[in-house]
């Protein structure tokens, strides 16, 4: 007689498949059908294969998971970047080429890495010793990191107390009368600005070190802490804007592989905007606008504060002036649009006068005001008398305005380089109305555009006097906004230079100021510029910004000399393609100006010797 205690039950008597997530463990792993028994006990696969039949645990028995905040989320985030970076420069520093020894490492300097902000907000980077060495930077792109490399470059070190006190004593005394964009008082300690606004104080570091290689450095980490603060947290306060103004009002002093202007000047912008300084502070009372939408459990509330300070009053007005001066130089991008409370902030910063340095930013930017107007010419009119005397008219009105700002100066400002220079590119703009917008060439001549071409020249030439007589040291502290003028000058210099008209002699011209002896001038001067001031060429290409800028001027003087000067030239010599349009087309302009844009100053990718 055959046992069949521990036979299975015939397959008939599993009728039923068990419901969807309601398997048991065992075929829930091996993805098969749970056939059960309509009196219960184990199912047809477990009994078979003699195995425990236990039921799978359903969705709601498995233990939630606890919901991570967003600031853990963001933390989390933070690591995996922190960790690609480590990684990144690690294996940057592995793959450098065999032989390379410590001796071949920058040294003293660190890779920066982003870390989470702190509770106290105080904290903005953390340095990591990883030295990368100086090798590793590919030589085919200016000596500059290539766009996919995600590796930082090696920043110095913090300075010891004695320099950081240096440091900000030489922008405050120096540098800071090109650009007064802030208030530094004398009892404002390097360590107390450090510790209260470290974005500024890295930004002013960039703008002072004389290291060519540390320019560099400190531009990356300047531009990752932008990305970070700006784009991933959504930071908004006037720190980060007083910090971008300083990067900014010295972007010649942080060479890169690409421009940067347009993109940084839309950020200041932006910030401006998002803080409410260029309008009137709202009232104690006032609601947000969207204060009835609810974002994240909390009402809006407004956002600026209801008392307008002197510091938002000088970063408005800095924000105006430096977004003019590049919307000049590039033509690509429109300032900040100047507004009645704006007037009201420049009005009370001249009265109070709290600064030294006040009085200068007023002068800058009541000239830039007054620069501005050249734009506005009359509009065209098919009778060239009537046209002549509304520019005449114009011109007469924003010299008057010039005239009544220098009355407004003592004579010690007015004495001072810095100031004339900013008082004749402001002329040189009002003289240049009659150039472009007088109807073509008749066969009598035109009086007033033959004045305005004379005044042009003089204009020039006192432009030249002053900045070729300046002492190289000086050089160094010299802003975006002396350098923007240097290459408006130089323009209009050649514009007139070039000018073929009935009554207007060439050579006249070369014999009052020749552009070519100018350019020779400059290279002489860009060149000695690094031994007289103590500014180190440490880049591995040995660059630094003024050479890169005497390279430049070189390759301009290789440009022009066939047409200003082709007894100076060999047979050989072409002439660039720009300088064969008409000296006062919009297409000469716009051309010259674009390649002047992309060559002649240091912060774009300037071309080889």
């Amino acid at each position: 007689m055959v046992d069949n205690i521990n036979m299975p039950p015939p397959a008939s008597e599993f009728t039923n498949t068990a419901p969807y997530g309601r398997a048991c463990v065992n075929c829930s792993r091996a993805k098969c059908k749970c056939m059960r028994r309509p009196t219960g006990g184990a199912c047809e696969r477990c009994l078979r294969l003699q195995k425990e039949c236990r039921p799978a645990p359903s969705a709601r028995d498995r233990p939630a998971k606890k919901a991570a905040s967003r600031t853990a989320k963001l933390e989390e985030k933070l690591d995996d970047l922190v960790t690609l970076l480590r990684s990144s420069a690690q294996s940057s520093a592995q793959s450098a080429a065999p032989g390379t020894t410590p001796s071949d490492t920058v040294p003293g300097h660190t890779n920066n890495v982003l870390l989470p902000p702190s509770e106290t907000g105080a904290t903005f980077l953390a340095t990591e010793s990883v030295p990368t060495p100086a090798t590793s930077l590919p030589h085919g792109n200016g000596g500059y990191p290539s766009p996919s490399s995600s590796a930082p470059l090696p920043t110095p070190g913090e300075l010891s107390p004695i320099e950081a006190e240096k440091t900000l004593d030489r922008f405050r005394s120096e540098k800071l009368k090109y650009f007064p964009f802030v208030h530094l008082p004398e009892i404002l300690s390097a360590a107390q600005l450090a510790a209260e606004r470290p974005f500024l104080w890295l930004c002013i570091r960039g703008a002072t070190t004389k290291s060519s290689m540390g320019q560099q450095a400190i531009g990356e980490k300047i531009r990752r802490i932008v990305a970070e603060k700006l784009i991933i947290q959504h930071e908004k306060n006037l720190e980060i804007l007083l910090g971008l103004l300083a990067y900014m009002g010295w972007a010649n002093m942080h060479m890169g592989p690409q421009p940067f202007l347009c993109m940084y000047t839309h950020l200041i912008l932006g910030l401006v905007q998002d803080l409410g300084l260029d309008k009137p502070p709202p009232r104690a009372d006032e609601q947000h606008p969207m204060a009835c939408v609810k974002a994240h459990g909390f009402i809006l509330k407004m956002a600026v504060s209801s008392v307008r300070s002197m510091e938002e009053r000088r970063a408005v007005l800095a924000t105006f002036l430096i977004s003019a001066e590049v919307s000049i130089f590039i033509r690509k991008n429109d300032p900040l649009r100047w507004t009645p409370h704006m007037e009201e902030c420049l009005q009370i910063l001249e009265d109070k006068n709290e600064s030294p340095l006040d009085r200068i930013l007023v002068c800058m930017v009541k000239l830039r005001l007054v620069g501005d107007e050249t734009a506005k010419s009359p509009a065209i009119s098919s009778d060239p008398s009537e046209l002549r005397l509304l520019q005449a008219f114009q011109t007469k009105a924003l010299n008057s305005q010039v005239q009544t700002i220098k009355t407004s100066l003592p004579p010690t400002l007015l004495a001072d380089p810095m100031i004339q220079l900013l008082f004749l590119n402001t002329e040189m703009e009002i003289s240049e109305i009659g150039l472009f917008q007088t109807p073509p060439k008749s066969a009598n001549p035109d009086t007033s555009r033959l004045a305005s071409l004379a005044s042009c020249v003089r204009i020039a030439r006192a432009w030249f006097d002053i900045f070729l007589a300046i002492p190289l040291p000086h050089y160094l502290n010299f802003g975006f906004c002396i350098m923007a003028h240097l290459s408006r000058i130089i323009l209009s210099l050649y514009r007139v230079s070039t000018h073929d008209g009935l009554d207007w002699d060439r050579q006249v011209i070369r014999d009052t100021i020749d552009v070519i002896d100018i350019l020779d001038a400059l290279m002489v001067r860009f060149e000695g510029v690094p031994a007289q001031s103590g500014l180190v060429s440490d880049r591995p290409d040995g660059g630094d910004m003024f050479t890169l800028s005497a390279r430049a001027t070189r390759t301009m003087r290789a440009a022009w000399i066939p047409v200003l000067a082709p007894e100076r030239v060999g047979a050989l010599a072409q002439p660039f393609d720009a300088m064969m349009l008409d000296a006062f087309s919009p297409e000469f302009a716009e051309s010259l100006n674009s390649w002047m844009a992309d060559t002649f100053l240091p912060w774009e990718t300037a071309p080889g010797a």
